[in-house]
């Protein structure tokens, strides 16, 4: 089964047809939402090889060699085939080790460069730690934060309960002491870009504050850098 072929000019690879070949893949898993986001979704390798051969996926049409990728599949089930792998994984994997001859797009080529040095978590947590904390002097603060996860290898997004419950304060206008799951979202997005699947599936269930700064700590110990 194909992904759907880009328009010209650029019938190259892309992160949207992989983004297809792993809807397909992911189709009916745990974590696929209501919506059918499968971004939170992981596979093991195991899985994720009988899906490819099922649904005999075609990658030719997102630019890349549909061989070499399902070589480098076997080979990764043969030796660990728990390993658990997400959809930015996916991207890179399938960057890395399904190059054509004729080369690859640039468009995830740095996809790939990004995810082998994590640098989509590092500007997330960057971001993340802006928006929280809101120092008076942002470059210096970003200088000390990457000077101590270089240093101390300490997490750029590293927050106080007091710092994380104002962030839920934020949503929480009335001070009611709860807000919904779908203003929980907008907060717990703004840390790392990803939502809970307990809480976007649910957005009409109520997150109190002591529930949020879990949450967010649960996030920033999964996917902070």
């Amino acid at each position: 089964m194909a992904a759907k072929p880009l328009p010209p000019p650029r019938a190259v690879y892309h992160e949207a047809r992989l983004r297809e070949v792993w809807d397909l893949v992911t189709a009916g898993s745990d974590g696929v939402t209501e919506a059918g986001d499968s971004s939170g979704v992981s596979l093991s390798f195991a899985v994720l090889k009988r899906q490819l051969d099922d649904l005999e996926i075609d990658f030719g049409t997102c630019g890349l060699d549909t061989a070499k990728i399902n070589r480098a599949v076997f080979q990764t089930t043969e030796t660990d085939p728990d390993r658990l792998i997400d959809f930015v994984a996916f991207c890179a994997f399938a960057a890395r080790n399904g190059k054509p001859p004729g080369g690859v797009d640039p468009v995830l080529e740095t996809h790939a460069y990004f995810e082998k040095h994590k640098l989509g978590a590092l500007f997330e947590s960057m971001t993340a730690s802006l928006m929280v904390v809101k120092p008076d002097d942002p470059k210096e603060f970003l200088t000390e934060r990457l000077l101590n996860l270089k240093q101390r290898g300490t997490p750029v997004a590293e927050f106080s309960d007091a710092e994380l419950g104002s962030l839920f304060d934020m949503s929480d206008a009335a001070g009611a002491g709860h807000v919904s799951g779908a203003k929980a979202a907008k907060g717990l997005e703004v840390l790392v870009g990803r939502v809970p699947p307990e809480v976007a599936e649910y957005p009409t269930r109520l997150i109190t504050r002591e529930h949020f700064i879990r949450l967010a700590r649960g996030l920033l110990e999964t996917y902070g850098s």
